[in-house]
């Protein structure tokens, strides 16, 4: 049964954190290579005002990879996500 729920308003409690490694370990997963020129192109697009709040799988194949569900599901398994979150006392 449930019995607390903590909702963190504005990351309060934890500050997100980008990790350029676990994107390159998931691309490199998902892909089976390292391909600096996807990561550029993925960099503009996700980091830019391009994506537009769309699904991230429509960007992938915008991107051109043909099954965007495999893609995803290989790059979590090795690199997870990108975003790490620290306690707030870390800050």
């Amino acid at each position: 049964m449930l019995q607390a729920v903590l909702f963190d308003w504005g990351n309060t409690l934890v500050r997100p954190r980008w990790d350029d490694e676990l994107v390159l370990a998931g691309q490199r997963a998902a892909l089976g290579r390292e391909d600096p020129e996807f990561t550029g192109r993925w960099r503009t697009l996700m980091l830019g005002d391009g994506h537009r709040h769309r699904p991230y799988a429509e960007l992938l194949a915008e991107l051109g990879i043909e099954d965007p569900a495999g893609f995803i599901e290989s790059s979590i398994e090795i690199g997870g996500s990108p975003m790490r979150y620290l306690p707030s006392r870390l800050r």
